[in-house]
């Protein structure tokens, strides 16, 4: 679960905040949430820290300790936090301080909030999603593989197991494709093009619908996509 913490206590920011994630995963089926406060104490953090899974904060400007608050709510929660901070003008922070902040934690509230609000959401998600590791079992090793490194998974007839591929090695894992893709279909990098295959679009250059090849930018082939998936998957693809 992706969790949005949104601590801003203005109604009409929070709704218009609201509306900017919705609209972003309106297509996907990432599970997410939504929370508003209009503060941040002990009591809350520690609530927050109950919650399972990755969490972005927004941060409206409205006080002179935000800064400190985005040195806070990093330390506390380290590498499965990102923190928005809401300004009302670049200047809002003194230079010291833009120095520990990556710029794209910061959106300035003018004409082009949505725009900027919208696009930094991505950016950090995208950057979260990243991170992401599919742990397995095979031939008495444990595996973590970064959801980022894995190309494709395939399932050849007859088999009991499937293959995962990376850039430059493959794996084995005894399991089918309908188990794995309970967990890779809640990442929009993941597509099931076929009863036997997940691919990973972030990884595709190519796909010939005649032939109906996927290409990947290692230079791997796969041909797995039925009929009735192709429209989705080019869909998918042109996003």
């Amino acid at each position: 679960m992706l969790s949005f913490i949104i601590l801003e206590s203005t109604e009409y920011y929070i709704n218009y905040y609201t509306q900017i994630i919705r609209k972003y995963f309106y297509t996907s089926n990432v599970n997410y949430d939504i929370t508003s406060f209009s503060y941040y104490n002990n009591a809350l953090e520690k609530q927050l820290q109950q919650i399972d899974g990755p969490k972005i904060f927004i941060i409206d400007h409205n006080n002179k300790d935000n800064y400190q608050l985005y040195e806070r709510i990093n330390e506390i929660f380290y590498n499965k936090v990102f923190v928005i901070l809401m300004l009302e003008k670049m200047n809002d922070f003194n230079y010291q301080n833009f120095r520990t902040i990556n710029l794209y934690n910061i959106v300035v509230k003018n004409k082009n909030l949505l725009h900027e609000l919208y696009s930094t959401i991505n950016k950090l998600y995208v950057s979260l999603s990243k991170r992401k590791t599919y742990n397995f079992s095979s031939f008495d090793e444990i595996h973590r593989l970064s959801y980022d490194d894995i190309y494709y998974i395939e399932k050849e007839s007859k088999e009991d197991f499937v293959t995962i591929y990376t850039r430059d090695n493959s794996y084995i894992q005894y399991n089918t494709i309908n188990k794995i893709y309970v967990e890779f279909s809640k990442d929009p990098r993941f597509c099931k093009t076929h009863r036997s295959c997940i691919v990973n679009i972030d990884k595709i250059t190519d796909y010939d619908r005649i032939s109906n090849l996927i290409i990947f930018n290692n230079g791997e082939t796969t041909d797995l996509v039925c009929r009735r998936k192709k429209k989705m998957f080019c869909e998918r693809l042109l996003k």
